[in-house]
């Protein structure tokens, strides 16, 4: 997932989300836990924007805030190598999350899903990308499903 709408860098240059990026990130945790979702590792940024949306979703899914686990292989001009080695840590654990930046997530998305292709994934702040993955390292992880934040809304809307 990439990471909800932070202020701008004049008013705030840590970049909390703003307002409005709060409020999309817990419509996309609430759709997340309508969708019956849960995760057995949680991974973010260690910019405090993707680290509050990990935040929301991990508040909202009832999973520890203590244990989300941050790195610097998330940040946005990180290689996917970096991040596909930290995620090597943690073999034992087949339902990941994960908040990041542009382009770094998209470039962890091509790594996964292809060796030397060119595919364009429009991502948007508060939208979620499932890729099924057997083992890593991979280029052949399946796309499952990438679903828009107006996606996600009509989710979390929706009467149950």
């Amino acid at each position: 997932m990439q990471h909800g709408q932070a202020l701008d860098e004049e008013q705030d240059p840590q970049r909390h989300l703003s307002p409005e990026g709060k409020a999309q990130i817990g419509r996309t945790a609430l759709a997340l836990k309508k969708m019956g979702l849960s995760f057995d590792l949680m991974i973010s940024s260690s910019k405090a924007r993707a680290r509050e949306s990990a935040e929301i979703i991990a508040d909202t899914l009832s999973y520890p805030l203590k244990e989300i686990e941050i790195t610097d292989s998330l940040t946005p001009n990180s290689s996917p190598e970096d991040f596909i080695d930290f995620l090597a840590g943690f073999k034992d654990r087949e339902r990941v999350f994960v908040a990041g930046h542009l382009p770094s997530l998209h470039n962890i998305a091509l790594w996964l899903l292809c060796e030397s292709c060119n595919i364009n994934i429009k991502f948007e702040m508060g939208g979620v990308l499932r890729i099924d993955a057997e083992r890593l390292p991979t280029h052949q992880g399946i796309l499952r499903y990438y679903l828009l934040p107006e996606q996600l809304n009509f989710i979390c809307n929706r009467e149950t």
